[in-house]
């Protein structure tokens, strides 16, 4: 298989690939991976059983035994073979029962590192389907179309986006450093394939990790040629080709909806998404005289008020982060908590962020 990804390889770099779109070496780069795995790697059919884990070979020894004496007993209906098949039967069920019991106690044992694995697989296997969404109550009107109802989960999605409304808000001069570039090497390339962890599912792209991992050494160079000539040097056009001229659809019931535009946010369930989200929230601590964390999707501001200057600086920052939201158009949604208010920031669906909020001015008293 090595053999045939470096001849792929030498044949990738002499067709000029520079003189193709990204998107047709990247199509070809896939059919090759399929290709080779398809030729080199074996198959066979397997059945899904999902087989409790609990069973040891005792137990599945008397399962047998028992589905033997069943089969015997139901082919004679001798009374005697029927009371040694429930005899078993009853004797299964209780080691069934204790095996069970004793697994799920290891598995909530903590000394175990590996059990918050096997726990999630347990409960994944032991979960039901969720049964198919038949009806729906929209309008005012009864939705029975699985069509129907996908367009109208859509539709309730869509209304939660953002409408650009007015012109992006002037920021001051940058002061960081120009980064349009972004260099990919085939040590770093080949370095982050070896520490792909083999025991996850392929992504989507659906390339097996245990194939990019074996093939690292040759496939590095041609990943490092597709990212350059993706990217041409242009780092902002390529993230602004990736957030735009989005749309979304749901599936439902096997059938899915019309597609819509996405309007706002980021790609869910994306590495960019996060960092994305914090670069545009970066600037709400410009011009804040009170102390100000900001921590993943949270923000917090808070200020110990031993005077009515105090009081009045924090309620001049809050102000600052309540018009920051309003011109970025962010929704601030309050709710009451005890002695003060939680203000969230929200921005369409991506995650919250938490500001406190002093409930009135004038409940501020100084202190001693």
């Amino acid at each position: 298989m090595l053999e045939d990804v470096r001849a792929f390889k030498d044949l990738f770099f002499q067709s000029d690939p520079y003189k193709r779109p990204v998107e047709n070496n990247w199509n070809n780069f896939k059919d090759m991976i399929f290709e080779m795995t398809n030729r080199h790697v074996p198959s066979r059919m397997v059945k899904n059983r999902k087989e409790a884990p609990w069973l040891n070979r005792e137990i599945k020894r008397k399962i047998s035994k028992r589905r033997r004496l069943y089969n015997k007993a139901k082919a004679t209906q001798n009374e005697n073979d029927w009371k040694a098949y429930r005899k078993l039967r009853n004797e299964v069920n209780s080691l069934v029962d204790k095996a069970h019991n004793n697994y799920c106690k290891y598995l909530f044992d903590d000394s175990h590192c590996n059990n918050r694995k096997r726990f999630w697989s347990l409960i994944k296997n032991l979960k039901k389907d969720h049964p198919n969404v038949t009806t729906l109550e929209s309008n005012d009107s009864l939705l029975t179309s699985s069509v129907d109802i996908a367009n109208a989960f859509n539709d309730q999605f869509y209304t939660f986006f953002t409408d650009e409304d007015n012109e992006t808000p002037n920021l001051d001069i940058p002061t960081y450093p120009i980064c349009d570039h972004i260099i990919f090497s085939t040590e770093g390339i080949e370095n982050l394939l070896q520490q792909l962890d083999t025991s996850k599912a392929p992504g989507p792209d659906g390339i097996p990790t245990q194939i990019l991992k074996l093939c690292r050494a040759e496939i590095a160079p041609i990943l490092q040629k597709l990212s350059h000539y993706g990217i041409q040097g242009d780092l902002h056009q390529w993230i602004k080709a990736w957030l735009t001229q989005r749309k979304q659809r749901v599936v439902l019931n096997n059938v899915t909806s019309r597609f819509v535009p996405v309007k706002s946010g980021v790609p869910q369930g994306t590495v960019l998404g996060p960092l994305m989200f914090l670069l545009y929230i970066n600037d709400i601590s410009t011009n804040i005289n009170s102390s100000i964390r900001l921590f993943a999707d949270d923000c917090i501001i808070y200020r110990i008020i031993d005077s009515e200057e105090d009081n009045s600086i924090l309620q001049q920052d809050l102000n600052k982060v309540f018009h920051w939201a309003k011109t970025w158009q962010m929704k601030l949604n309050v709710e009451n908590s005890g002695t003060e208010e939680s203000a969230s920031i929200s921005r369409g669906h991506i995650p919250p962020i938490n500001v406190l909020v002093p409930p009135h001015r004038s409940s501020l008293r100084q202190s001693n």
